[in-house]
């Protein structure tokens, strides 16, 4: 393992390296491309000055292999593979969401579980199964748009929105509930006139006395 590989600047392996003439320590190219008239951290000497590495530094570093700045696992990187490795291929590196959705960056590793919740990634909708469209517009779209927005469910036959989903066992409970209730408003009609049969059987009564 090479140890003079870290950048002055960003205190990252150093690809595409090129020596500070003040501090004689390397910076990245990707940070003197970044910022092309910035200065080196160390000693606040010009980008503008930097000069290329020694040509017997730069074997040592061709020749040399590094350890994978996040911890995947790989100890023993060529030089030249560098970069390839911490920007293209570590499952550990971090990334953008692809979708730009705006979320934090997070490993690549977590790219399919961000997915599931991402309010940016296109979707089938789960009703009309013919548009694709992103997370954030389903409910919108089954809303106002899908043909399917308004479902009836085959087994309680409930009328439901589909941007809201649907729970039978709720919809049979609330079934029964008034099922009930038009039963206790049957008996209480019932006993209602029950018991104005026999006041009236008891007004009867007295005019024969």
């Amino acid at each position: 393992m090479f140890s003079r590989n870290a950048c002055a600047n960003c205190k990252f392996i150093s690809v595409g390296a090129k020596d500070c003439t003040g501090c004689k320590k390397i910076v990245c190219e990707s940070c003197f491309s970044a910022d092309p008239s910035g200065s080196c951290t160390n000693c606040r000497t010009p980008f503008a000055t930097l000069e290329k590495l020694h040509p017997v530094v730069q074997e040592m570093y061709e020749r040399a292999t590094f350890k994978c700045l996040f911890d995947c696992g790989q100890t023993h990187i060529n030089y030249k593979d560098y970069e390839q490795h911490v920007l293209g291929e570590c499952h550990k590196r971090y990334i953008s969401c692809p979708n730009r959705c705006g979320s934090a960056p997070f490993r690549a590793n977590e790219l399919d579980e961000h997915r599931r919740e991402c309010s940016h990634e296109s979707i089938e909708c789960n009703a009309c199964r013919q548009a694709h469209l992103p997370r954030c517009d389903l409910k919108r779209h089954q809303d106002t748009e899908c043909p399917r927005g308004q479902q009836e469910c085959d087994k309680c036959h409930g009328i439901f929105k589909a941007s809201e989903g649907h729970c039978c066992i709720s919809q049979l409970y609330k079934m029964i509930q008034a099922d009930r209730a038009a039963a206790a408003a049957d008996r209480s009609e019932i006993n209602e006139g029950f018991g104005q049969q026999s006041q009236m059987f008891q007004h009867s009564l007295l005019a024969l006395d």
